[in-house]
């Protein structure tokens, strides 16, 4: 084969097996363990595809941050996808929102694992690379939202909590900047479903609600006052003490 990748794997744990599966399949590997060696390598070979070997827990974050880095095919390998179906269905789609261009178990077999990674790359590099650096937000949006000790500024991409910047990963800003448009009223499911998403259906508000979480586990972590993301039980949610400028 011949393809060159990066296998990232930032635990340190499981990832022989893979490469020995991967290098025995022709590929030429280079193994990379933390998001800072990512980013050297694709300053010198930007369009590498990368492998990145994840836990379901660190699923989602991790794709968010090697897809700011890199515009290159990413293929995630799940560890424990077996595990669980239903949080395995829904990091697999977390992870396609947060940039990945597939998501499979890492246990499957030599065959399959490589042949499933090279349709990846070669369906990817047969389209025009998606673009998941920034989200771009009309004039409009250049005012900065405050609601409490929470500062969000769609200009710059960024999200602060008591001063502390928050990582968010693009589908979880664009959710909190829909809320942020409402200025502190209650945005019903549809239009959030609408608003980030673009199309409606039931899965799409499991995602929503999958979404909320992360944005509360991420922007409440440590907080001992009322939430910030407020449900409206039936109707929607909102962001709470709205304080715009």
């Amino acid at each position: 084969m011949g393809n060159h990748i990066l296998l990232f794997d930032d635990c340190g744990e499981g990832a022989d097996g893979v490469i020995d599966r991967l290098a025995q399949s022709g590929f030429i590997i280079k193994h990379v363990r933390n998001l800072d060696e990512a980013a050297r390598r694709f300053h010198d070979a930007s369009q590498t595809p990368i492998v990145a070997l994840l836990t379901s827990a660190e699923a989602v974050e991790r794709c968010a941050a090697l897809r700011w880095i890199c515009t290159s095919p990413m293929i995630v390998l799940l560890r424990d996808s077996d595990d669980d179906p239903l949080v395995r269905d829904e990091t697999v789609a977390a992870c396609l929102e947060a940039g990945a261009d597939t998501v499979m178990s890492a246990a499957l077999g030599r065959r399959e694992l490589a042949a499933r990674i090279t349709a990846a790359i070669g369906t990817r590099r047969r389209i025009e690379p998606r673009q998941h650096r920034r989200e771009s937000f009309p004039p409009g949006d250049s005012v900065t939202y405050r609601f409490g000790d929470l500062v969000i500024d769609p200009a710059r991409h960024a999200v602060m909590v008591s001063g502390q910047h928050i990582a968010l990963t693009p589908t979880e800003f664009r959710l909190l900047v829909a809320l942020a448009r409402r200025s502190g009223r209650t945005a019903r499911h549809e239009e959030l479903v609408a608003e980030v998403w673009g199309a409606p259906g039931s899965h799409r508000h499991k995602m929503l609600r999958l979404y909320i979480s992360y944005l509360r586990r991420k922007l409440e972590a440590g907080r001992n006052r009322p939430p910030l993301v407020v449900s409206q039980r039936g109707i929607g949610y909102r962001l709470a003490n709205n304080v715009q400028s």
